[in-house]
């Protein structure tokens, strides 16, 4: 049972998804159980068919499933900020997880900005949060790195593939960079068609951002070459 006040949601947002889904939940309970701030943690399950039931004997104070009807996964996350408890909130969604002590090192920084942007890994190999640089900001934080304050994060739904781009993209002087690793990234593979059209869409998300001309103008020379 909760102690005191919910300072963290850890939120996966999945669809009919069951062998990931199953890794990612397994590892975010022990990584909870295992947490000193056990009792200020929940951990929220968001699936998109209204008919999947998640067996009760799973669920506790700490654990919420929510089956519901989405338009896509930014609808879906949308959802679960909305039934959050906690002041912050984080997306580790299915095949991906937390490294072990991950809570516990977010806790260390919680409420010293209102987004944290930390690294991760892809697979094995580590990765640097590439944050966006002065003048170019064509490359996208990854949002299993990201822990943001729930009354600033809501995704636009106009977009399918890159609206974590463009919520981190307006909010992007909000960022505090901490220099550790919390998570991995769920190794799947794209093909180039894919990344063209996460290009595509962060083009005109760029072209519609209130950033100056200049940043624009070398940004998308970099997404389209």
């Amino acid at each position: 049972m909760h102690v005191g006040k919910v300072k963290l949601s850890v939120i996966t947002v999945t669809y009919n998804d069951d062998i990931r889904f199953l890794k990612t939940y397994k590892n975010i309970v022990e990584e909870i159980i295992n947490s000193i701030h056990v009792n200020e943690v929940e951990y929220l399950i968001k699936e998109g068919d209204p008919n999947k039931r998640l067996d009760s004997n799973t669920l506790n104070a700490n654990i919420r499933y929510i089956a519901k009807k989405d338009e896509g996964i930014y609808s879906a996350m949308n959802q679960a900020v909305e039934l959050a408890k906690g002041d912050y909130v984080i997306f580790i969604n299915s095949g991906d997880f937390l490294v072990k002590g991950a809570l516990d090192k977010i806790f260390k920084h919680l409420g010293k900005a209102n987004i944290l942007g930390f690294n991760f890994k892809k697979g094995d190999v580590f990765r640097e949060q590439k944050k966006f640089n002065k003048f170019l900001v064509h490359r996208s934080p990854c949002h299993q790195g990201i822990v943001s304050k729930k009354e600033i994060t809501r995704f636009s739904e106009l977009y399918k593939l890159s609206s974590d781009y463009k919520f981190l993209l307006d909010n992007k002087k909000e960022i505090l960079w901490v220099d550790d690793v919390i998570s991995v990234f769920g190794n799947e593979i794209k093909d180039k068609k894919y990344q063209n059209k996460i290009n595509d869409e962060k083009i005109d998300i760029l072209c519609k951002s209130k950033i100056n001309s200049f940043q624009k103008i070398f940004s998308i020379i970099k997404l389209k070459f």
